[in-house]
């Protein structure tokens, strides 16, 4: 990048913080919450992976209601390992091609807990609980990506589950250069080799 393009860049920047700087707070924000998957362990990526399956082709609002439903059973801890390895205790089985519920087998007491109170605790059953109304292939594709997360996190234990991903995240991200003016990975912070000393 040449330094007009990174001028240009940097000026943009400082139009869009004065004109939205809601925007950027929002951005900071953002930044915040990515995760290195290098470094990541199981419950951290579980916490951002969970609802993934409910927002594909469905409404924001929708994708908002299930996610909320069960979001106090999917973030306690190790709910990940519920859903990943004790077919004894939760599973849902596809049984045939599609996603019509009778494509799908409900099997274990916390599953049936989980789908007639939201709850993955079955002695549980305090509260306004509610039979749970996800759809069963989504549930299903939610316990299948704690299967994966619960085999990667066998292959290697005690070390993050995506430790061995290529492209670890680099020392400084663009968040640090356009989120923070002062930082010295900022661009308009160095010196330029054609510039008098």
């Amino acid at each position: 990048m040449t330094d007009l393009s990174v001028s240009l860049f940097l000026d943009l920047h400082e139009q869009l913080a004065e004109e939205h700087p809601r925007h950027i707070d929002k951005a900071r924000c953002l930044a915040k919450e990515t995760l290195n998957p290098n470094s990541a362990m199981e419950g951290d990526v579980w916490r951002i992976l969970w609802d993934k399956p409910l927002y594909a082709n469905v409404r924001v609002e929708t994708a908002e209601r299930w996610a909320n439903s069960i979001k106090k059973a999917m973030e306690k801890e190790d709910s990940w390992r519920t859903w990943g390895e004790r077919p004894g205790e939760f599973e849902i089985h596809k049984r045939k091609p599609g996603s019509k519920r009778d494509c799908f087998r409900v099997r274990g007491k916390a599953a049936r807990s989980f789908l007639n109170r939201c709850t993955l605790d079955p002695n549980n059953l305090d509260g306004e609980a509610a039979p749970c109304t996800i759809p069963l292939h989504r549930l299903y594709a939610i316990q299948e990506a704690a299967k994966f997360l619960c085999r990667r996190s066998g292959e290697q234990p005690g070390r993050p589950p995506f430790v061995d991903l290529p492209g670890a995240v680099k020392d400084r991200s663009l968040s640090e250069v356009v989120l923070d003016p002062s930082s010295t990975a900022n661009p308009r912070s160095w010196s330029s080799p054609l510039s008098d000393p």
